[in-house]
């Protein structure tokens, strides 16, 4: 596995970090507590945490024109990491086409249907451009829905409301007719006229609108009831969502997401006052932005609740960039490519209008390579540690994804006319090599994310109780800290983490202090420069 890693990063050193001897603090093992002058202070190093580097993106990791729209946009950002942009239009893209394709990864077994629902997550430190990256991705999108979508609602409701005009007043003859038998006592003809003027009611129709921010699950739900083959939910700021989804009130949500994103089973709200809802196929794509600080905090407190659903492991196309070439720049708009792109997602707004899911598969070249790359891969996933395999046993299913979508945005990329797209049913090798490109560039990282949480841990706990000093009393006890209840730390095991990271970089010094009562006891001295 560790060989397969370093494979995967030929542009990089290895990854090998180094851990900093600290000298011991000297105790007092006598009666008292010792003073700070008597310790021995030096000046506290930083709490760093090390994390796993991540390989660039490149031009060719995306089909064109989304290659150069992607990263003429990135460098206009102030020369934004690439990668940010693509996540966000590959997602919007999955978006627009949701439930209404799917295909079919393996050459016999055809009960295994994947459709391309994504969730993508851009981790940057503020000033980042993670929004404007994101926006990269939404405005075509919304274009999209504007030019496409709402002019088909817009046909939609008009139809609607002459086929409405002429039904009721043919079913107010009905009527008329149905009161006047019933008057002279024909009760029989009458009920069968109110039981065809009954009939004649018309449903409104279900009007398209597959962008959705910040809602209930009840409107989430009536949303899902009108675009049966999915929308897009956008968060600027992902962390208060997956807080709330974390809490035991909310486990209805969160049931209702996780179905979401398989997009095959069904999801039924119950309503008191009013009949129940069934959802068929709900889907559900995510996008949103979050800081690598929030997303620490997140992790942390996840760690020490019994949610394991896998929710945020579903966030596959997660990308938290190793560093980054910000600078100032001033690069004109590029209208032919941005209208192009504009185009391609047309094209694919225009799959909603399926009646039914069309399903795809790979062509012979593209079934070969499947093959040898899901059985490698299934290799890699067995010797794998558990961690990796909660990651590592969604990729197949990712990688067929990611093709689907890269074919049907190649399609899309030759049509003329988007009205009259009809994509190719069979994915080619370029797709799939794209995405199998794309889960070994995403795997890494997940290793770098997964770090955040596993590396950090006595780390960024440590940073808590340093920015909390004031509300500590020098010396204090590993119970005072536990007691105040803060964010990460409510268990022993995460104080005992913090003490030890503050003690080894010398912001703290232990202290075994003799009671009253003679018992001796561990206590922590605050460096003197922190006191206070």
């Amino acid at each position: 596995m560790k060989k397969w890693i370093e494979s995967l990063l030929p542009w990089s050193k290895k990854y090998n970090p180094t851990h900093k001897k600290e000298s011991k603090r000297q105790t007092n093992n006598g009666k008292g507590k010792k003073k700070n002058t008597d310790i021995g202070w030096v000046t506290p190093s930083s709490i760093e945490t090390t994390l796993p580097p991540t390989p660039q993106f490149n031009k060719d990791m995306l089909p064109e024109p989304l290659s150069e729209y992607v990263f003429h946009n990135a460098a206009q950002l102030d020369n934004a990491a690439p990668e940010f942009a693509a996540v966000a239009v590959v997602v919007c893209a999955a978006a627009l086409i949701g439930g209404s394709a799917q295909i079919c990864p393996k050459d016999e077994n055809k009960g295994w249907k994947v459709k391309p629902i994504l969730w993508g997550m851009i981790i940057a430190n503020p000033s980042m451009m993670k929004t404007p990256s994101a926006r990269v991705g939404l405005g075509p999108f919304e274009r999209s829905k504007h030019d496409v979508i709402d002019k088909l609602n817009n046909q939609r409701q008009a139809e609607y409301n002459n086929e409405a005009n002429f039904v009721e007043a043919k079913v107010a003859r009905l009527n008329e007719k149905a009161k006047k038998l019933l008057a002279s006592g024909s009760e029989e003809a009458a009920k069968e006229l109110f039981n065809e003027a009954n009939e004649l009611a018309l449903a409104p129709p279900a009007l398209r609108n597959p962008l959705i921010n910040d809602c209930t699950v009840e409107a989430l739900v009536m949303r899902l009831e009108s675009n049966p083959y999915g929308v897009l939910m956008f968060r600027d700021e992902l962390y208060g969502w997956l807080s709330q989804l974390e809490k035991k009130e909310r486990a209805h949500e969160r049931a209702l997401y996780l179905e979401a994103y398989n997009g095959n089973g069904s999801y039924t709200q119950e309503r008191v006052s009013r009949d129940n809802v069934v959802l068929k196929n709900p889907t559900v794509s995510v996008l949103g932005n979050i800081q690598p600080s929030m997303l620490n905090s997140f992790l942390l407190e996840r760690s020490s609740g019994s949610s394991n659903d896998g929710l945020f492991e579903r966030f596959q196309l997660a990308v938290y960039s190793d560093s980054h070439n910000s600078r100032y720049t001033d690069i004109p708009d590029n209208e032919v490519n941005d209208n192009r792109v504009i185009e391609l997602f047309s094209c694919l707004s225009m799959m909603g209008e399926n009646e039914e899911t069309v399903t795809l598969n790979f062509d012979a070249d593209a079934q070969g390579l499947w093959t040898e790359w899901a059985s490698e891969h299934k290799k890699r996933e067995l010797k794998a540690s558990a961690d990796d395999q909660a990651v590592l046993g969604k990729y197949a299913a990712l990688v067929a994804k990611l093709s689907l979508v890269f074919h049907l945005v190649e399609e899309a990329a030759i049509c003329d006319d988007f009205e009259s797209f009809h994509p190719e049913l069979v994915v080619q090798k370029q797709s799939l090599g794209l995405a199998i490109r794309w889960s070994n560039f995403l795997y890494l990282h997940s290793v770098r994310i997964r770090a955040i949480g596993q590396n950090s841990q006595g780390s960024e706990t440590a940073k808590l109780i340093l920015e909390r000093f004031g509300q500590l009393k020098s010396p204090f006890a590993l119970r005072d800290v536990q007691r105040k209840g803060w964010k990460g730390l409510k268990t022993i095991d995460d104080c005992n983490a913090a003490i030890t990271v503050l003690t080894n970089k010398g912001y703290i010094a232990p202290l075994n202090v003799e009671g009253k009562n003679g018992r001796v006891t561990n206590r922590y001295e605050i460096h003197p420069d922190y006191v206070g």
